[in-house]
């Protein structure tokens, strides 16, 4: 098996931590905001990664956890793959990283809710919306 055919099979999980370990400085704990375009970046950094189709759903994944948005604060520096200062989060992408996190918890609270509710509670709770 080839070294395309290799990286084509890995799973988002699979991205992230082989990209923790080749951009060490970029994919670290606790996240930093990344550059503008970064995924561009890494696809153009090894020929095998241009067209895999599961590059973006990584970095997509990356970008929205928890922790990440909440590293999106107005003015704080986005790093390259690098680690080094490359452009600024603005402050309406902060507000934005920081609906989409209130969004996030607000929908893990109201899971957490409905699965501790029985479903006479549910129905209950839903009757008393209409």
């Amino acid at each position: 098996m080839n070294d395309v055919a290799k990286v084509k099979e890995l799973t988002v999980a699979e991205w992230l931590a082989l990209l923790a370990r080749k951009f060490p400085k970029a994919f670290c704990q606790p996240p930093k905001p990344l550059k503008i375009g970064i995924t561009n970046e890494i696809r153009s950094s090894k020929k095998s990664w241009e067209s895999d189709p599961q590059l973006g759903p990584a970095i997509e994944y990356w970008v929205n956890q928890p922790e990440y948005l909440a590293a999106c604060i107005a003015c704080v520096d986005r790093i390259d793959l690098q680690g080094k200062p490359c452009g600024m989060v603005w402050p309406q992408e902060a507000d934005y990283a920081r609906n989409v996190l209130q969004r996030k918890v607000w929908v893990n609270s109201l899971r957490h809710t409905q699965a501790s509710l029985s479903e006479t509670e549910t129905e209950k709770l839903l009757e008393r919306e209409k």
